[in-house]
């Protein structure tokens, strides 16, 4: 394996994501604004469960975190798709880098597009919304590290399944709206009808924002995001092992 080949696949497709950034400002810009509008609510629930003195900031910060990061999941599909609307996906494959440098160089990019941006929102939350890191920041990575892996799997399993970009855009806006509804990333979980409460535990955004709610609300360290960890690394080898029996180097995609 050569990172030569990984580095130059990587720099290429961090140029085209940059070349077009309107997708990315908004899927940052937009959880600011909601936030604005969520706080208030986030610092009422937040209370009655026993937290007083708690910001808000909490809640909204992490849940439009773990939102807007699902949203994310179709820019490696994109880089997927615009290969073959360009013409330049056989000329990849016909280059001297191997099929797992090419995924590499593929996933990199829109890993650190994800890990930037939820830096991004969490800066901001301290700085203009009161967050209060109260946990270790070590289990805090960890917990945005391991969620940013399972998102990156999803992504490859969405590439596999889908053979155009609208079935593609389509699924993955509706599947980030459910997941992040049922994890608790729109409203906490206790306000959730007793059917979203019961099956909640099915959606990765529901231990990613456990984690992050133990660090964060709980002031807990890595022994309190163990589970979730564990969890997010778990499904993010079943999704990834079904991403790998249904993705073919040879399949056609379609860009328009």
């Amino acid at each position: 394996m050569s990172l030569k080949r990984i580095s130059a696949i990587f720099r290429h497709n961090t140029r085209v994501l940059v070349s077009d950034p309107g997708p990315i400002i908004v899927t940052t810009l937009m959880p600011l604004v909601l936030m604005t509008f969520l706080q208030g609510m986030g610092r009422t629930v937040l209370e009655s469960e026993g937290f007083t003195g708690a910001s808000g900031a909490e809640h909204v910060v992490p849940g439009m975190a773990v939102l807007f990061s699902l949203f994310g999941v179709i820019h490696l599909g994109m880089s997927f798709f615009q290969e073959h609307g360009w013409g330049t996906w056989d000329r990849l494959r016909a280059s001297p880098a191997s099929p797992i440098e090419i995924l590499l160089g593929k996933m990199l990019p829109p890993a650190s597009i994800i890990l930037i941006q939820t830096v991004v929102l969490f800066a901001a939350g301290a700085l203009l919304f009161d967050l209060d890191i109260r946990g270790s920041v070590v289990a805090l990575a960890a917990m945005v590290l391991t969620t940013t892996v399972f998102l990156i799997a999803l992504s490859m399993l969405a590439v596999a399944l889908f053979t155009t970009i609208s079935q593609l855009s389509a699924a993955t806006n509706v599947l980030a709206m459910i997941l992040g509804g049922l994890g608790g990333a729109l409203a906490p979980l206790s306000v959730l009808p007793d059917w979203a409460q019961t099956i909640a535990p099915i959606s990765p955004a529901y231990w990613s924002l456990m984690g992050l709610r133990a660090v964060l609300l709980e002031g807990g360290g890595m022994q309190a995001v163990l589970v979730p960890v564990g969890i997010l690394l778990g499904a993010s080898l079943v999704v990834a092992a079904l991403a790998a029996s249904r993705f073919r180097f040879t399949d056609e995609k379609a860009w328009v």
